[in-house]
């Protein structure tokens, strides 16, 4: 890397490699500036540098963490790592053990999504326990301040659900009883804002299509496409299009959103899984899909 010595030289090149396509070369690259950014300007300059750039604090950690990782080094020789910079942090995040036994076991690979590295995880640490129903009791409890903002408390939650996550355990605070149907609320509202999306873009191929297939459908208005069960829908714009191909090329983000909008609108656990399931298996067969089900995930489908 050009020898850098300035907050400007620094931001000039992260702009360069934030214009480039996502991949796993990019993250690491990112994270390798940011590494000798941290061990070369001042600490004034590095926070400096950090909101310039337009990072925040979290994000900005974690590529740091994953410039000083060496082990990952290898793996991106031998094009293992994933183009998402959270999943390489969560490989990060492995012991020197679990890193082997996951390279071993062929867990890491360049469509791995953080889901499933987090799965294998818990079965490897806790074998056959790992998903099963277990008797549940009280492990910690945590005191903070009586002031703590709700912005803080929020991500506090957050990493800590996480981090129980890894080890089969969940948190409960005080409120989340009172809180469901709050959540289920915002759930709905998210179901609405997806379901405009998909008037505003289907409305030309709605107008378009033959009536005949709106007969074949029984669909008489373009809500009642949007709102249909999914094999309607799917049916429906795969006769529009000739084919499953054409329907992948013209309709997957729709795809997508109809998944995230029944997503929203459901209550059962089960059928939340179903529907994240099915968006899994998208971005397992159509590898250039897996950026948007990522960002679908964590926009709309988090209950």
């Amino acid at each position: 890397m050009a020898s850098l010595s300035s907050v400007t030289d620094y931001l000039e090149v992260l702009v360069a490699e934030q214009a480039k396509e996502k991949s796993a070369d990019s993250v690491l690259a990112v994270s390798a500036l940011v590494r000798q950014a941290k061990e070369n300007l001042s600490e004034e300059n590095f926070t400096d540098l950090r909101e310039r750039a337009g990072y925040g604090e979290k994000v900005w950690s974690k590529f740091l963490q994953i410039g000083l990782d060496e082990r990952l080094i290898p793996l991106a020789k031998r094009e293992q790592l994933p183009s998402s910079y959270t999943t390489i942090h969560a490989i990060h995040c492995l012991s020197d053990e679990e890193l082997e036994a996951a390279n071993t076991q062929g867990i890491i690979y360049n469509n791995i999504s953080q889901g499933n590295l987090t799965r294998w995880l818990r079965g490897f640490r806790y074998g056959e326990l790992a998903g099963e129903d277990v008797d549940e009791t009280p492990l910690i409890t945590i005191h903070g301040p009586s002031d703590l903002s709700e912005e803080t408390f929020g991500r506090l939650r957050e990493d800590l659900q996480k981090v129980a996550s890894i080890y089969g355990c969940k948190t409960i605070t005080d409120g989340d009883a009172s809180s469901v149907s709050l959540r289920q609320q915002q759930s709905l509202d998210k179901g609405k804002q997806l379901e405009i999306t998909l008037m505003k873009d289907l409305k030309s191929t709605w107008d378009k299509s033959e009536h005949q297939y709106r007969t074949i459908f029984g669909l008489n208005s373009l809500d009642d496409l949007v709102n249909a069960k999914m094999p309607v829908f799917t049916g429906f714009l795969n006769k529009v299009r000739g084919s499953k191909d054409a329907f992948w090329r013209l309709h997957s983000h729709d795809f997508i959103h109809k998944n995230a909008m029944e997503f929203c609108k459901c209550n059962g656990r089960g059928q939340r899984y179903n529907y994240k399931r099915r968006l899994r298996e998208v971005a397992e067969k159509f590898p250039h899909l897996a950026e948007k089900v990522r960002e679908t995930y964590d926009s709309w489908m988090q209950y």
